[in-house]
């Protein structure tokens, strides 16, 4: 049984910066909600194509382990993964596009769910969670981005902005929003929006499938 959820938020920035946040390992350990990102094997903290890399998504160290291989690399658009893990399996889809406020972030999970119809009817449970937890994790990244902090990495900094460990501000891995003010009625981050809540994909909103 498959499933598919799909997330995006407008961000009030330029796409490349919202990619370069989006793929730096570093950086989603401080916008993912409650995750800790591990390389495995290949490239990084940038992982390209063929590159292996793990996520344990929990507290205090218990959670949730997903294993995955980087499939499409092509920035500043797109970055694919496949999960092959022994519990979640399926895609991990992130991409940027062009948006009237500068970006849309996207975050798509395309899952098979293990447990036939049994699983099924946990997604059922699990889904608006897991909903809340994509929604809450863009708009850490959406805040980060147009705040300067994100990404972590210099190079990826778009010029102008600060080093988060030059002006004392520290995460705690993922899950740690710092200065995510946005909240769920926030359409577009850094820029005023209404939040439709629908699907819709009207410029200034949140979509959220």
């Amino acid at each position: 049984m498959k499933a598919r959820l799909e997330v995006g938020l407008d961000i009030a920035a330029p796409v490349e910066s919202v990619f370069q946040a989006m793929v730096d390992l570093p950086s989603q350990e401080r916008w993912m909600l409650l995750t800790r990102l591990y390389p495995l094997a290949g490239d990084a903290p940038v992982p390209a194509v063929g590159s292996r890399l793990a996520a344990l998504t929990g507290i205090g160290g218990m959670g949730v382990l997903d294993t995955m291989q980087v499939t499409v690399f092509d920035p500043p658009r797109r970055w694919e993964t496949r999960h092959d893990g022994g519990l979640i399996k399926g895609r991990g889809i992130f991409e940027v596009r062009p948006a009237a406020a500068g970006a849309r972030a996207v975050w798509i999970e395309d899952l098979e769910l293990p447990l036939g119809l049994l699983g099924g009817i946990g997604w059922l449970v699990l889904r608006p969670a897991f909903r809340w937890g994509l929604g809450r994790s863009l708009r850490t990244l959406a805040a980060g981005v147009t705040g300067g902090t994100l990404p972590l990495r210099p190079e990826h900094r778009p010029a102008g902005t600060t080093d988060p460990g030059a002006t004392g501000t520290t995460g705690t891995g993922a899950g740690s929003t710092g200065s995510d003010g946005s909240a769920a009625g926030t359409g577009v981050a850094g820029a005023p929006g209404t939040a439709t809540g629908d699907g819709s994909e009207a410029s200034g909103s949140e979509a959220v499938r």
